[in-house]
């Protein structure tokens, strides 16, 4: 038996301007998620500067994704999206 849990939290056929929105939104709440680890100094100030370059590779990755979606809205009207989230214990 493992101890893996796994959330199919995305697995359908969007409009380009629903999936913006949809990853959008996620990539925003992974950006907070990290700003409030900086806030809280929960950290050492190595975990500081790791959310923080953490934070720009999310906000490039996102532009970058953005881009995509609109190049293929040039020629189609929906994208599929699948994300699956594994949460696993670690030893």
């Amino acid at each position: 038996m493992t101890n893996q849990q796994e959330l199919q939290l995305i697995n359908g056929r969007f409009t380009i301007a629903d999936a913006e929105r949809l990853l959008n939104e996620l990539v925003q709440a992974k950006v907070r998620h990290h700003i409030r680890k900086i806030e809280q100094h929960t950290g050492s100030e190595e975990d500081i500067k790791a959310a923080e370059k953490r934070i720009k590779a999310i906000e490039t990755d996102g532009r970058a994704l953005t881009n995509q979606l609109k190049a293929i809205r040039a020629t189609h009207q929906m994208v599929d999206i699948s994300g699956l989230i594994v949460v696993q214990p670690v030893a």
